[in-house]
C-alpha cells in the first residue's frame, strides 16, 4: 500500500527538483557564453600593424607583407639615376595586434599608404620626350597646361596655322623621387632654356608678285639712231600666290605653292627704236612722247648756222627774234631734266648756262641767257621756260645760242626742230 507523504516529505522533494533545474540552466548558460566568445573571436585575427614616419598606414597580415610592399614602392619609383632609386631607404615599423579581419589591407594598398606617407616619394607627372624621361613635377602641377603654354608662345594667329611638338611628347602618371620632382613653373623655364621639344608650325601665307610685262622692240628707219620711242607703255601683272610654309622653332625649313592667281595680266611694252644715220634728213628725232624737238625761242630766226663760221666749227646755232631778242622766253626743247646750271665766271664763255638731259642719249645746252628759272635735277616739261635770253659771257648781242648732242656727237639741231623761221634766216656777224 501506497503512503502519503507528509509535509516535510513534499518540501524535500520540491527542493531537490529545483536544484536539478538550475544547474541544467547553468550549464546552458555556460554552453552559450562560450559559443558567443568563440563566434567574437572568429572575427578577430593577430595581424602586424604597419607605422612609418610616425603615422600609422595599415595592417597586414605578416611581416613579409611588409617587405614585398617596400620593393612594390621601388618597382613604382621613375628615375633617371637607377643607383639612386635602389638607395631608397624606407623602412617601417611594425608590431602585432588583435584586430578584425575586415582591417587587413593588401600588400598592395600598404604600397601606396607608405608613398602617400613617404618623404622620400611623391606622386605626381612626368615628362618623357621621345620615349626618354625628361623631368617630372607634383601631382598638384597641371603638365598638359604647361605644354599648352608652350605652344600657345608660337601662335601668331596666321592663316590655317597648326602648332604641335616635332618630338614625340607625353605626359605620363607615376611616382618619383622628390628631390627629382620640380614646380610647374621651374619645368616651363627649363624646357623654354634647354629647348629639349622642338616645335613645329605650318601655316598658309599669301604673298603678291608682279609678273614683269614682255618688251617688244621695233626696229624703224624713219628715227635717228639712238631714238627710242615708247609706242605702248608696259604694265607688271599681279599673281597671288597661296603657300604652305613649314617651320620648326620658328626657322623656315619648306615652302610649298598651294594656290595661285592671276589679279592683274601684263601689259606688253612696245618700243620703236631708231636706225638712221644723224645725217639722214628724213630721219625725225623724237622725245620720248613721240613729239619731234620744239625751236626753244618762239617766232625766231637763225642768225648764226651750225657748222663752220669765220674759218672756226660753231658748235651750235644762235637764235634771235626780230624786233628784240633781250628778256624773250626760253623754253625745253623737249621734257627732260635739268642737268647742269652754270653761271657766267663757271661756263668758260658760254655765260649763263643750262644743260637739259632729255633721256635716249640726248642733251641740248642753252647759253648766254639773261636769267634762269629752274634749277639742276628738275624735271622739265616739253615747252616749259627756263630762263630768259640774254648777251652774258661772249656775246656781243642779244640772242640764244643753242646746242643739240645725241650719241654724244654733236649736231646740227635745226635738222630736227620745228616751228623755225629757217627760210628767213640771216647772219649776224656780231653775235657769237
Amino acid at each position: 500500500m501506497i503512503k502519503p507523504l507528509n509535509d516535510n516529505q513534499c518540501e524535500s522533494k520540491y527542493k531537490i527538483k529545483n536544484k536539478v533545474k538550475f544547474a541544467q540552466i547553468a550549464t546552458i548558460a555556460g554552453v552559450c557564453a562560450l559559443t558567443g566568445v568563440m563566434a567574437i573571436l572568429q572575427n578577430f585575427t593577430l595581424a602586424v600593424a604597419v607605422s612609418y614616419e610616425d603615422q600609422e598606414i595599415g595592417l597586414v597580415q605578416a611581416e613579409s607583407s611588409v617587405e614585398t610592399a617596400t620593393q612594390l614602392v621601388k618597382q613604382k619609383v621613375v628615375s633617371k639615376n637607377e643607383e639612386k632609386k635602389e638607395s631608397i631607404k624606407i623602412e617601417p615599423t611594425t608590431s602585432v595586434v588583435l584586430t578584425k579581419k575586415e582591417n587587413i589591407i593588401s600588400e598592395q594598398e600598404l604600397a601606396d599608404n607608405i608613398i602617400d606617407t613617404s618623404s622620400e616619394v611623391v606622386k605626381g607627372e612626368a615628362l618623357y620626350v621621345d620615349g626618354d624621361l625628361y623631368a617630372a613635377v607634383d601631382k598638384e602641377a597641371d603638365l598638359d597646361k604647361t605644354l599648352d603654354n608652350i605652344l600657345d608662345e608660337h601662335k601668331t594667329g596666321q592663316e590655317q596655322e597648326q602648332v604641335e611638338f616635332a618630338e614625340n611628347v607625353q605626359v605620363v602618371k607615376g611616382v618619383f623621387l622628390s628631390d627629382e620632382v620640380v614646380d610647374e613653373q621651374t619645368l616651363e623655364n627649363k624646357v623654354k632654356e634647354q629647348n629639349p621639344i622642338s616645335v613645329s608650325k605650318s601655316y598658309q601665307e599669301s604673298k603678291v608678285e608682279q609678273i614683269p610685262f614682255d618688251v617688244e622692240i621695233v626696229e624703224s628707219d624713219k628715227y635717228v639712231a639712238g631714238t627710242q620711242i615708247v609706242e605702248q607703255t608696259g604694265s607688271n601683272g599681279l599673281v597671288e600666290y597661296k603657300e604652305k610654309v613649314f617651320t620648326i622653332d620658328n626657322n623656315e625649313k619648306d615652302r610649298t605653292v598651294v594656290k595661285q592667281d592671276v589679279l592683274k595680266q601684263p601689259t606688253k611694252q612696245r618700243i620703236i627704236v631708231g636706225t638712221a644715220s644723224i645725217t639722214d634728213q628724213n630721219a625725225a628725232l623724237v622725245d620720248e612722247n613721240g613729239n619731234s624737238f620744239t625751236i626753244p625761242l618762239k617766232q625766231s630766226y637763225v642768225s648764226s648756222p651750225y657748222g663752220d663760221r669765220d674759218g672756226s666749227a660753231h658748235k651750235g646755232v644762235d637764235l634771235c627774234v626780230r624786233g628784240g631778242t633781250f628778256g624773250k622766253p626760253v623754253v625745253s626743247t623737249a621734257k627732260g631734266v635739268v642737268e647742269e646750271v652754270l653761271q657766267t665766271e663757271e661756263s668758260g664763255g658760254y655765260g649763263i648756262k643750262v644743260t637739259i638731259n632729255h633721256g635716249n642719249n640726248t642733251k641740248s645746252v642753252y647759253a648766254h641767257l639773261n636769267s634762269v628759272d629752274v634749277k639742276e635735277g628738275q624735271v622739265l616739261e616739253n615747252g616749259q621756260q627756263i630762263g630768259t635770253a640774254g648777251n652774258t659771257g661772249d656775246s656781243y648781242g642779244a640772242h640764244l645760242h643753242f646746242e643739240l648732242y645725241i650719241n654724244g656727237q654733236r649736231v646740227d639741231p635745226m635738222l630736227f626742230v620745228k616751228d623755225t623761221d629757217q627760210n628767213n634766216s640771216e647772219n649776224v656777224n656780231t653775235i657769237k
